[in-house]
């Protein structure tokens, strides 16, 4: 019987010697991937910064001709949000646009 419990006490060594190094493994892949993941994260925010600098400046260039495409007038700052006041629509242009409406 004390046989078979040195045989057995060899064969849990065995199994946990076994285990152990799975166990590094799997702990030495787990760092390697947590690495990783950082770095790439660390690679999207570096090139979204980038980006960003790079392309601030032609993006201004573009906005600021697409408004003054939108206002030519430049010196005017006309705020489309309050709506048109009736009263200041020349008289040829109210006539046009209630002859479009009731056409319908």
């Amino acid at each position: 019987m004390d046989e078979e419990i040195k045989n057995l006490l060899k064969k849990n060594l065995e199994a946990s010697e076994e285990s152990l190094k799975i166990l590094k493994k799997i702990h030495r892949d787990v760092r390697w991937r947590r690495l990783f993941g950082f770095a790439k994260f660390a690679v999207v925010i570096a090139l979204l910064v980038f980006s960003y600098i790079t392309l601030e400046p032609l993006l201004a260039n573009i906005i600021d001709t697409y408004q003054k495409v939108l206002n030519p007038a430049g010196s005017q700052n006309v705020n489309l949000n309050v709506g048109i006041n009736p009263d200041t629509i020349p008289s040829g242009l109210k006539n046009l646009i209630d002859g479009f409406l009731n056409q319908r």
